[in-house]
């Protein structure tokens, strides 16, 4: 579908209460036994046809704003070529699964969220299309790697994968992503999407530069899709301590935790 919320375009059957209104309105003159001015026929005659051009122009206005509204509501998918190479697509899908995307809103946490935007650019590929999958944060990032056609298989890989509780350099991440992928397709556009909360602790800033210098050389399109609610800030441990001091060995260990937060 080319909109995110299609039933919204059922309201766009208001626009035709403006236009009713409109009919319900119109008043048919009286005629009235009058002398024969003729300076006055000319001023009503002129006056007439202005006040029919406004009622037309106010009129397209109230059902513009209506069909503008409900297009809002629906939040139509754009495409542009401008964004998008020609042809068939080479996507390759990160998601960040880093700690910090255990954050939990009511419902669901930030990798969550990730998993099902993924999933969403998934359901919009075309057959001819392939798609790779990265979810970094863990020892092998790559889970689906070189891209594949068979969507499916990566549709199940997705809804596998689980957060951990490492942590990632975003930077790294895309330049490894980046590389591997230029290498194992040199020749075709690239498309990255990066489903991220993306950390201020997890930019490297030094690196930055570099990073977009390397992607203005190559065909290379950078999706940064952010997932973490705009209430929620950074979010990492600064420090682990034990207390009392004890050596872990092998097995499970339970462990109490005080956090803290502060302004940043």
């Amino acid at each position: 579908m080319p909109f995110l919320s299609p039933l919204f375009l059922f309201a766009a059957v208001a626009a035709v209460v403006p236009i009713a209104l409109h009919l319900l309105n119109r008043r048919n003159p009286k005629p009235f036994d009058f002398s024969t001015l003729r300076f006055l026929r000319l001023a009503v005659a002129k006056t007439r046809r202005s006040r029919r051009l406004t009622q037309i122009l106010v009129l397209l206005m109230r059902v513009l704003i209506i069909l503008l509204l409900t297009l809002a509501f629906a939040q139509p998918r754009l495409r542009s070529a401008n964004w998008l190479p020609p042809g068939p697509r080479l996507v390759i899908i990160v998601i960040d699964g880093s700690g910090s995307m255990r954050c939990r809103d009511v419902e669901h946490s930030n990798y969550d969220k990730a998993r099902t935007w993924a999933l969403d650019l998934l359901s919009e590929l075309r057959d001819r299309d392939k798609a790779a999958l990265f979810v970094t944060g863990r020892d092998n990032p790559k889970m689906v790697f070189p891209a594949i056609s068979n969507h499916g298989l990566i549709v199940k890989a997705i809804k596998d994968t689980s957060c951990g509780f490492g942590q990632t350099d975003l930077v790294n991440d895309l330049r490894v992503v980046l590389e591997e992928s230029l290498e194992r397709h040199p020749e075709q556009a690239l498309e990255i999407h990066y489903f991220s909360d993306f950390q201020t602790a997890a930019w490297n800033r030094r690196e930055i530069k570099d990073l977009g210098t390397l992607l203005k050389k190559k065909d290379v399109r950078l999706f940064l899709n952010r997932v973490a609610s705009p209430e929620v800030g950074n979010a990492w441990i600064s420090r682990v301590r034990l207390h009392p001091e004890a050596i872990l060995g092998q097995g499970d260990v339970r462990a109490r935790a005080k956090i803290e937060s502060d302004d940043n």
